[in-house]
């Protein structure tokens, strides 16, 4: 059997075990952690006006590690969703965003990270970001490849408001972009560094800055 067949089907039958009262993003993440054997996984897509959207995030260790890349706008979910395969041996991860995730996460090393791309038509549009303390469950990119793809295939056939967070952080991004570029007459790229900026130097999470500047009146105000 084809590995990408495999990939389908071990999927669908972890999917079929998690709870069908919770959404759909938080049953194909958690299937997909289980079918790869890591420790967990998050799930980003594209989104039309610049921030990506994390759809889903299994734990802590993962929503931290998505936190970094949106803070910094690089990492490997952000090299994903352009379509590169990446794995990240903490030994020799890539600075800035090591640096700062190794923070968020209040630990002095990262955990080993594989993230491959989300495909609709040959083009990608999101990403799969796993984590595991070892490299054995990521050390092979062709399985969690697969995984994402049979993953991409089963998010595509749902409608998207049944599994975009649609009242989530990266809405409130959005709009704290949009305000920022209206306040200083700025474009899309100027408004969101200026977010991010904001965010690093304050050590928190963007969609906690951009809930701070939907929530700020007057001059006074930093930006």
């Amino acid at each position: 059997m084809h590995s990408s067949a495999r990939a389908l089907i071990a999927l669908a039958a972890a999917v079929r075990i998690q709870p069908p009262s919770r959404p759909p993003a938080h049953r194909l993440a958690r299937a997909a952690r289980d079918v790869l054997r890591a420790d967990g996984v998050s799930l980003s897509v594209l989104s039309q006006d610049g921030p990506r959207l994390v759809v889903d995030a299994t734990d802590r260790t993962a929503r931290e590690l998505e936190a970094a890349e949106e803070i910094l706008g690089v990492g490997p979910a952000h090299l994903a969703a352009e379509g590169a395969d990446v794995i990240v041996d903490p030994a020799v991860a890539p600075a800035p965003w090591a640096n700062l995730a190794t923070e968020l996460l209040g630990r002095p090393r990262l955990p080993w990270v594989a993230a491959v791309p989300l495909l609709a038509g040959g083009q990608a549009f999101g990403a799969l970001l796993a984590h595991a303390g070892g490299p054995g469950p990521l050390a092979q990119l062709g399985w969690p490849h697969d995984i994402a793809v049979a993953l991409s295939r089963q998010l595509l056939t749902l409608p998207p408001h049944t599994w975009l967070d649609i009242d989530g952080g990266g809405t409130a991004t959005s709009r704290a972009v949009g305000m920022l570029m209206a306040r200083h007459r700025t474009d899309a790229s100027t408004s969101l560094a200026l977010l991010r900026a904001r965010a690093l130097a304050a050590g928190q999470h963007l969609d906690a800055t951009a809930r701070q500047v939907l929530g700020s009146r007057g001059p006074a105000d930093p930006f």
